[in-house]
């Protein structure tokens, strides 16, 4: 199964990080951690997260309120959107695009 993030989701993912780690020392990477082990158990269990359009996923990053939003079929997983659970619950669509 191939793995992927979108450029978009990644530019994302590193201004998080940025913005946890100016808030404390280290937090972006504890951050990052908490979102590989998302990715892991995306990877592990594809359709486990749940539908929230078509055939787009989410599963929410433990610890911290991000919410992943994935395509996955038999042969690929594809990373479209991290989004703050407080945002707009339909901003993610516009990442998609």
């Amino acid at each position: 199964m191939t793995f992927r993030i979108r450029a978009g989701a990644q530019r994302y993912l590193a201004e998080i990080r940025e913005w946890y780690d100016a808030e404390f020392s280290g937090l972006g990477d504890e951050f990052l951690s908490a979102f590989a082990q998302t990715t892991s158990h995306i990877r592990t269990f594809p359709r486990a997260g749940r539908i929230v359009y078509r055939e787009y996923r989410c599963a929410k990053v433990r610890r911290f309120p991000y919410l992943v939003f994935y395509i996955a079929d038999a042969e690929s997983v594809v990373i479209v959107a991290v989004i703050h659970q407080h945002r707009d619950p339909d901003v993610w669509k516009d990442r998609v695009r």
